[in-house]
């Protein structure tokens, strides 16, 4: 048993008129709480939705990056975007000298026009050998140098036509688009220096969203999956949190630490993180609803169990309940608690496991004392 011995009562014949009396008054008097009951501090018990969360350290990644890569050799002839600019698909970020090719782009379309003449005066002079054969006018020879030609202008047309192709891809290799919207970063070549063909020019970031890639022990790989909300904490702007989604949980767990790779996908249209910052992040792994929250005073552990000291009607008992998700000061519990219950904060070890004893709330006492006690 917790708490002091009982005591037997003194037959003393003043203090039984005392009794008497009380018991004989007027029911308009309220009885005065019995002093000698134990002093507690209570609480009630809260209903709230609890979100179980997990905290991780990550860092912000790029959603795209790539380094941007001479395609071809030549010289610098502009640079049409100043870095740190942000860019859409499609602009011209790089531009090569382009003189040499603009000119066989030209030749070659001459060719090309040259053989589709003579691809359609060879079609022609086929059609009329192919008339006076059927008349029995034109002799055989005369019908197969006519095919032959057709055919060989028609090859010819297609060689031209590849010739154009080529020099056209030729061209588009002078001009370096950006392959997505983003940040143009540091540039390493100035105008008017040589580049040779895959020489590193520069680097572009789509910073919007990022990725935050952090891992997770594989005790939580049954509950991660996509669509999980989290929410990351950057040191630069410790005062807002910003907010995403899983999008990649890795199906296989690290042998070495044994943990599970995750990436989230978080907006960022304000620029306010930049790639390869270092941060916190909380994924919510559930969310329990309307669930029973004590004060963490309130939960008693013994040698088998975990109990709580409900109060009803200034009686307090131990009542044995299961706990879930901790909470700053708080804990969830899931069973053996209702809503509407009192539970004890202070005061556990004047009272028993195993009777029902007596209390009474201090804490209620002295808000409800007037400034004249």
């Amino acid at each position: 048993m917790i708490g002091p011995p009982l005591r037997r009562a003194a037959w003393i014949p003043g203090l039984l008129f005392g009794v008497l009396a009380s018991a004989c008054s007027g029911p308009s008097e309220r009885p005065v709480t019995d002093r000698r009951a134990i002093p507690v501090e209570t609480a009630a018990v809260s209903i709230e939705d609890v979100d179980v969360v997990v905290e991780a350290v990550g860092s912000l990644e790029a959603d795209q990056s790539i380094e941007l890569k001479a395609r071809r050799s030549g010289a610098v002839r502009g640079l049409p975007v100043a870095e740190g600019a942000r860019v859409q698909k499609g602009t011209p970020l790089v531009l090569l000298d382009d003189r040499d090719v603009a000119a066989r782009l030209d030749q070659a379309r001459a060719g090309l026009a040259e053989a589709e003449v003579r691809r359609a005066n060879a079609q022609r002079s086929y059609e009329r050998s192919q008339t006076l054969r059927t008349k029995g006018v034109a002799s055989e020879q005369a019908h197969d140098d006519a095919t032959a030609e057709a055919d060989w202008a028609a090859a010819a047309l297609e060689v031209a036509r590849a010739n154009v192709a080529f020099a056209e891809a030729e061209l588009a290799e002078t001009v370096l688009e950006a392959p997505f919207a983003g940040v143009l970063g540091r540039l390493r070549v100035d105008a008017g220096a040589f580049v040779n063909e895959g020489e590193p020019l520069g680097l572009l970031v789509d910073d919007d969203p990022l990725e935050m890639v952090f891992s997770l022990p594989e005790r939580y790989v049954a509950r991660l999956r996509e669509g999980l909300l989290v929410e990351v904490h950057v040191s630069s702007r410790q005062e807002r949190p910003f907010r995403g989604r899983v999008t990649f949980v890795d199906p296989s767990v690290d042998r070495d630490n044994r943990t599970v790779l995750v990436k989230a996908e978080v907006p960022n249209p304000d620029r306010l993180m930049r790639p390869g910052q270092f941060g916190t992040v909380e994924v919510q792994l559930e969310r329990h609803e309307k669930a029973v929250i004590v004060p963490e005073e309130a939960i008693v552990p013994t040698a088998s169990r975990l109990v709580v000291f409900v109060v009803d009607d200034e009686m307090a008992s131990a009542r044995s309940v299961s706990t879930g998700v901790r909470l700053p000061g708080r804990v969830e519990v899931v069973s053996g608690l209702t809503a509407g219950d009192m539970v004890v904060v202070t005061g556990h070890e004047k009272l028993s496991l195993d009777e029902t004893l007596q209390v009474r709330d201090v804490a209620a006492e002295e808000v409800g004392a007037s400034p004249a006690d």
